[in-house]
């Protein structure tokens, strides 16, 4: 159980959000972009590919983390904002009426938008893939192919080996960068993030713990799709007559997933410089053996940061 923690007088909350103003405009910039991504990879699955099933089973990899995590997600909002037992006021704060009608529409729309997105990114940007003669799901796709020729009774040359002792090696290099970074640096929760969600000053159990790890887990797979499948896949096709422009693709992507994490920690630079790296790195190997080993390395990512790494951060 975790413990009552301080809440935070509304005015420190406002001073807070003014204090951080670079990281609110940065965020504000990064989703009005990915707004815009959205709406192309749309236009792309309805108009250029027809509303193409075949592909559909590439959305069941998007969705399979999406949905848990959106639902888990709010619970765990409503748990944090809900300032911990503080007489009856504070108690009935998300008890009105209308809250459970607003969460169940909310819930369906949310549920919508994140089938639209399964459909919209895996579709088009396999698509991408294929143009490119770059994998997507290689090791997945051929996995599903050799099952389904084998009950046909065809034989079929092995399969393409996963590459485990890339993913490992990938991932203890990010992982120990992390760590060597966190160690010199002894990064916090940033203001913005302690004003937004006031029960991060409390001490969490291990039950939530494990609850973080999972939901980083599934979050990993969530912006691997998005950013190395479709983003990155979108800037190469655009690139392909620039000199190293799969490289520009790489960098670019990467560059955008950085700024996506505005506003985590301070000081600033240090997860900007914990994430740019590992970008371009996962970008790169996106490109040789497809998502399936960068969504391993980033998940053991996420997975480390939660149980292993936490410790090196300043409260």
């Amino acid at each position: 159980m975790m413990p009552a923690a301080t809440v935070r007088d509304p005015a420190a909350a406002l001073q807070a959000l003014r204090d951080n103003w670079p990281a609110l405009l940065t965020s504000g910039l990064v989703s009005a972009f990915m707004f815009g991504v959205f709406v192309y990879a749309a236009v792309l699955y309805f108009k250029r590919l027809r509303h193409n099933w075949k592909t559909r089973w590439l959305a069941g990899v998007y969705l399979g983390a999406a949905l848990p995590v959106g639902i888990v997600s709010l619970a765990v909002m409503i748990a944090f904002m809900t300032p911990p037992g503080q007489g009856p006021d504070h108690a009935s704060r998300f008890s009105h009426t209308l809250l459970l009608p607003a969460l169940i529409v909310g819930g369906i729309l949310g549920l919508a938008i994140e089938i639209g997105k399964g459909l919209v990114y895996t579709g088009p940007g396999a698509v991408f893939a294929v143009r490119l003669r770059e994998p997507a799901f290689p090791h997945l796709r051929g996995w599903l192919r050799e099952r389904r020729r084998r009950r046909r009774g065809r034989n079929l040359p092995a399969a393409r080996r996963f590459p485990w002792l890339i993913v490992l090696l990938a991932s203890v290099a990010v992982v120990g960068y992390t760590a060597i970074l966190f160690l010199l640096t002894k990064p916090s929760a940033s203001s913005l993030l302690k004003a937004v969600l006031p029960r991060l000053n409390a001490t969490p159990s291990p039950g939530f713990n494990l609850l973080a790890a999972w939901l980083g887990a599934l979050i990993a797979i969530k912006e691997e799709v998005v950013f190395r499948l479709f983003i990155q896949g979108a800037f190469t096709w655009w690139f392909r007559r620039w000199r190293n422009g799969g490289l520009w693709a790489v960098g670019l992507s990467a560059a955008i997933w950085t700024l996506a994490h505005a506003g985590m920690v301070e000081p600033a630079w240090v997860k900007y410089a914990q994430i740019l790296p590992m970008g371009i790195l996962l970008g790169l190997m996106r490109r040789r053996w497809g998502l399936e080993s960068t969504i391993m390395v980033h998940v053991l990512l996420n997975l480390a940061a939660v149980l292993l790494l936490n410790n090196l951060c300043r409260p």
